[in-house]
């Protein structure tokens, strides 16, 4: 269930008033626009897990978009790397546009974030950070403060040491170290796409060619863990592509505890 458009108005208007114009500036200060294959300096903070809810069927989206466009896999001044990732939820689909890029479990995710942090009704756009902290997607200043609270905070150091592509797959070599719940951890895997652009024809955002930023193609469970170590993990890639079709693509994995808990450390490759 979505919060209906009257319910979200009164937040989204005083957000978009002020946060799209300053997002840019103040995430200037904020976030190193390295190149994407730059490394974070020795002693940095760990990196932070972005997952941002949304819709083409939803005309308050595309700001959230452009700010995920602008901070996904950059470095924030204390060395942490932002890994952001879009999970497009299937509700806005009958409203006249049906995102190609929605699925049911995403919606099914949001959900659990929704039962986590006892709101009412999900609604779109929703960014949430680390597992930890939820808002309106298109507030630059509440992303700048849940980023440096959650860059600052305890938790695993996650890599991806090695990667490769056989037989309709992908699978990884992830190293997980720190300390891990007595009660263990779930492992996630998402093959995410770097950019897609579509026009849309119908819906709220009519005639709009809307962008995004690593666009979630597959998202798995992909194990659990209880204690610090390495592990092998395996996603299907999305069907019928191959190799050469995937080399925009980037993986991330992140452990998380269980029930949408908390985000205890994330990487990304590309492959």
């Amino acid at each position: 269930m979505r919060a209906t458009r009257a319910e979200i108005a009164g937040t989204l208007a005083m957000v978009m008033a002020t946060a799209c114009a300053a997002t840019t500036m103040n995430l200037s200060g904020k976030i190193l626009h390295q190149d994407k294959q730059a490394q974070p300096r020795a002693g940095s903070a760990r990196a932070v897990l972005v997952e941002l809810f949304t819709s083409e069927g939803c005309s308050s989206c595309p700001p959230a978009d452009e700010l995920l466009r602008k901070v996904d896999r950059k470095y924030t001044k204390d060395g942490a790397l932002i890994i952001g990732v879009s999970e497009h939820v299937t509700y806005w689909d009958n409203d006249g546009w049906k995102d190609p890029f929605s699925a049911e479990l995403f919606t099914s995710r949001q959900n659990d974030y929704g039962k986590r942090f006892g709101l009412d009704s999900v609604y779109t756009p929703q960014i949430v950070v680390n597992g930890e902290t939820q808002f309106v997607g298109s507030d630059g200043r509440a992303f700048m403060q849940a980023v440096e609270k959650a860059q600052s905070e305890s938790g695993a150091t996650v890599s991806i040491v090695d990667t490769s592509v056989q037989r309709g797959a992908l699978s990884a070599v992830v190293s997980v170290v720190g300390e891990i719940p007595k009660r263990g951890a779930d492992v996630y895997g998402v093959i995410a796409e770097d950019e897609t652009t579509e026009h849309v024809l119908r819906g709220e955002n009519t005639g709009r060619t809307l962008a995004h930023a690593s666009v979630a193609r597959v998202l798995l469970k992909v194990g659990k863990v209880a204690a610090a170590g390495e592990i092998t993990v395996r996603l299907p890639l999305p069907e019928g592509e191959g190799v050469a079709s995937v080399s925009r693509r980037h993986l991330i994995v992140w452990v998380q505890e269980p029930n949408a808990g908390r985000t205890l450390g994330v990487d990304t490759k590309a492959f």
